[in-house]
C-alpha cells in the first residue's frame, strides 16, 4: 500500500534578544511541501518570551500550519524540542504533564506548548532531526 501523505519538511528557528530590552524574541518556520514547489514561511516576534518557549512556539505555529494529515520532518536547532518529541513526551502525557522535581510532581515547563505539540503528533507522523547550523 502506497503512503499517500504528504510529506513536509518544517525547518525552525528562534532568536532571543536581551532580557532587558523585551523586544526582538523572533520565531519562524519554513515548511516545504516534498516533491512541489510548495512552501510556506511566517515569522513573529513575541516580546516577553525566550529561548526554549520560543522555540516550541516556532515548532507548534509550524504545525499547526498543516491542514492535513502528513509525514512531517522537523528540523530544530533546539536539543530540548528534539529530546520532548523523542523521549519524554509520551511519559510527560501518562504522568498528567508532570514530572517529579526533587521528589515533588510538579508541571512540565511549557506544557500549554508541549500539549499542542502532542495534538499534532496525533494528526500527523512527525520525525524530529536536531541540527545546529550555527558553531
Amino acid at each position: 500500500m502506497k503512503n499517500t501523505a504528504p510529506h513536509y519538511l518544517l525547518f525552525t528557528e528562534a532568536k532571543s534578544t536581551s532580557h532587558s530590552h523585551g523586544i526582538g524574541n523572533r520565531w519562524r518556520f519554513v515548511l516545504e511541501e516534498i516533491g512541489t514547489s510548495n512552501r510556506f514561511e511566517e515569522a513573529d516576534e513575541e516580546p516577553g518570551v525566550y529561548g526554549e518557549r520560543l522555540q516550541l512556539f516556532a515548532a507548534v505555529r509550524g504545525l499547526e500550519a498543516i491542514e492535513q494529515p502528513s509525514r512531517v520532518t522537523l528540523i530544530t536547532s533546539s536539543k530540548h524540542v528534539g529530546r520532548g518529541i523523542r523521549r519524554s513526551l509520551t511519559l510527560w502525557k501518562e504522568n498528567d504533564w508532570q514530572w517529579e522535581r526533587f521528589g515533588v510532581m510538579a508541571l512540565i515547563k511549557d506544557h500549554d506548548l508541549w500539549k499542542r505539540i502532542d495534538m499534532a503528533m496525533e494528526i500527523h507522523q512527525i520525525n524530529c532531526r536536531v541540527w545546529q547550523f550555527d558553531p
